[in-house]
């Protein structure tokens, strides 16, 4: 997962982190480019309570998760996108996105809803 943002390192990216999620929602790995985000005590967390509705049409969902740091003891809003990840038709688990909402306000001029309203189809 590092190699993937290392190889975007020279531009601005909507994400700030990664995830994959075993088939029982619980995170396996994690990278984050964030250094305030501990991303060793992210592996083995779950995303049970988490419901992953959306779109019908669509591959992807938003999830709305609060994550207690540092700054925010109580818990700070967090956007993320998930996909399913399958290997030959076969349902193995998540990928997550964890997306830098400031940047895709102010680069792309799109928010929570407007991800909600992104349409990824297989082909």
């Amino acid at each position: 997962m590092k190699e993937f943002f290392d190889i975007q390192d020279k531009t601005s990216t909507p994400y700030i982190g990664l995830l994959l999620l075993d088939r029982e929602k619980k995170v396996f790995s994690s990278h984050s480019i964030k250094s305030c985000i501990d991303v060793k005590k992210m592996v083995g967390s779950s995303y049970s309570s988490i419901e992953f509705k959306g779109n019908e049409n669509s591959l992807h969902r938003v999830l709305t998760v609060y994550r207690a740091d540092k700054e925010h003891p109580m818990g700070h809003k967090g956007i993320e996108v998930s996909f399913e990840v399958t290997k030959e038709n076969q349902f193995m688990g998540w990928l997550i996105f964890q997306m830098d909402v400031d940047l895709l306000l102010q680069e792309y001029g799109i928010d929570e809803e407007g991800l909600k309203q992104f349409e990824f189809k297989k082909h």
